[in-house]
Parts: C-alpha cells; structure tokens; sequence
C-alpha cells in the first residue's frame, strides 16, 4: 500500500515548501482519502516487483519526485483500465535504456512502448 489506513485529523491545508507525501498521508479531509483509495488501488495493479520501488518514489522528499511517479502510475492505470496488459521497465532494442511500459493486447500482441515525462527543472544528480 502506498497510504496506510489510520486515523487522520489534521485538516490545515497544504503548507509551502511541504512534501507532497506527508501532506496527502497527513490529511484527515476526506476529498483526500478518496484519492489516497484511488492511489492504493492503482498500486494493486502494477507487479508486486515493482511496489517498493514506486513506494519510495512517492516518499521521496521533493515533490518532483512525487509527481513522476504520480504521472507513471497514473498513466499504468489508464493502459489497464483500457484493457492492455502492461509490462514495466520492458527490455527494449535501446542500449542503455528501458521504457517506462510496454503496452499489450488483448492477445499479448505489443501495441505501444510508453515513456512518461514531466515538465519541471531539470533533476539534480550531482
């Protein structure tokens, strides 16, 4: 699970320069626990391989990092909610790198590599 189920009070918005994560995981509005469901569930789609890695993603502590893996689970979700059947990280022809998702149909067939991206500054990896 991404959010754990307890007891939530706070009810004080969101406060500048706050972790995405802490806020939504904070919240006890319940507009947000409506979301904090629908997250849990698109977590239940993607391979148990890949939960902790995208568990931690959400935590991490800029909201960059919130926001990518909230754009690749919610693009997972559309591709399984539409029927195909969605293979993360697929091995590709690219040397050095994998796709986000390799799209299937119905009968297994590949339809489409997807690659989410985001607008934002450029990540800092120094």
């Amino acid at each position: 699970m991404l959010f754990d189920d307890k007891k939530r009070s706070r009810t004080a918005p969101k406060k500048p320069g706050e972790n995405d994560y802490a806020f939504y995981d904070s919240t006890g509005r319940p507009e947000f626990q409506v979301y904090r469901n629908l997250l849990n569930s698109w977590m239940v789609d993607l391979p148990e391989s890949e939960r902790v890695e995208t568990v931690a993603r959400f935590q991490e502590t800029d909201s960059l990092g919130y926001q990518a893996a909230l754009a690749e689970m919610t693009i997972h979700a559309a591709l399984v909610q539409q029927g195909y059947t969605v293979e993360v990280h697929p091995s590709c022809e690219h040397p050095t790198r994998k796709p986000d998702f390799l799209a299937k149909d119905k009968d297994g067939k590949p339809v489409a590599y997807v690659e989410v991206t985001i607008f934002g500054p450029a990540p800092n990896h120094g």
